[in-house]
């Protein structure tokens, strides 16, 4: 089965209370589960409104001008067509430029790739397209736009597979966020592998069929599976 490039995405893990669980740390490059060093708060065009922007230069430890020398690169980056919105690196140099710059003293910090397969791809393309030609398109829609092919040669390490839950702003959940992982071992007879991902994908079909049923209980969005890869870490 062919998987598509969803994004590179670049994170601080944050450590989670699981159950019976020897590593707690979940490799998920979503924003419920894991810290994005690339994020709304990352652009001049976005004020205070969801989040306290000194709670994020304490977290990060920036200061006023190391903040405001990322902003303008954040804005830079995004015209250029390098940078999607709202957490997406288009390309692995541009991630790396902007980990270097700004976030050189951060540990635990995470550059993922993400894949997602053809019939998921064309669910989030036909469910997200913007209405209107003039209306701008999140970064995670522009990438899958882009049809590119996961390669075979690769250095990327796969962590394994995740299930998502995409929004229309291009951010997305993991089955984590629900606490589904027990459940879903359970009923599909799996394993969580190292990485708080699963090594096999053989019950995927089963597996989307429960998280978009209505009686779920999951937000209404398209659920379907991710393959997570580690490209580099500190």
């Amino acid at each position: 089965m062919a998987y598509y490039f969803a994004g590179y995405y670049l994170l601080q893990l944050k450590q989670h209370a699981l159950l019976n669980r020897a590593n707690q740390f979940i490799r998920t490059c979503s924003s419920c589960i894991n810290d994005h060093l690339i994020s709304n708060w990352s652009y001049s065009c976005v004020k205070n409104a969801h989040f306290k922007i000194e709670d994020v230069q304490s977290q990060f430890n920036l200061s006023n001008l190391q903040l405001s020398n990322l902003r303008k690169w954040a804005d830079q980056h995004s015209l250029q067509d390098q940078v999607g919105w709202i957490s997406l690196f288009y390309d692995i140099e541009t991630a790396l430029e902007y980990k270097h710059k700004f976030f050189e003293h951060c540990q635990n910090v995470h550059l993922l790739s993400m894949y997602i397969d053809e019939e998921y791809r064309q669910d989030i393309l036909e469910i997200y397209k913007p209405a209107f030609p003039n209306i701008g398109e999140v970064g995670l829609y522009a990438c899958l736009k882009k049809v590119i092919v996961e390669p075979e040669d690769t250095n990327e390490l796969l962590l394994g597979y995740d299930y998502i839950g995409i929004e229309p702003c291009g951010d997305f959940h993991s089955f984590h966020c629900h606490h589904l992982a027990d459940r879903l071992c359970e009923k599909f007879n799996l394993e969580l592998n190292y990485n708080n991902l699963f090594d096999d994908s053989s019950r995927q079909s089963e597996i989307e069929d429960f998280l978009n049923d209505e009686s779920s209980g999951l937000e209404a969005v398209p659920w379907g599976i991710a393959k997570v890869k580690l490209v580099k870490s500190w």
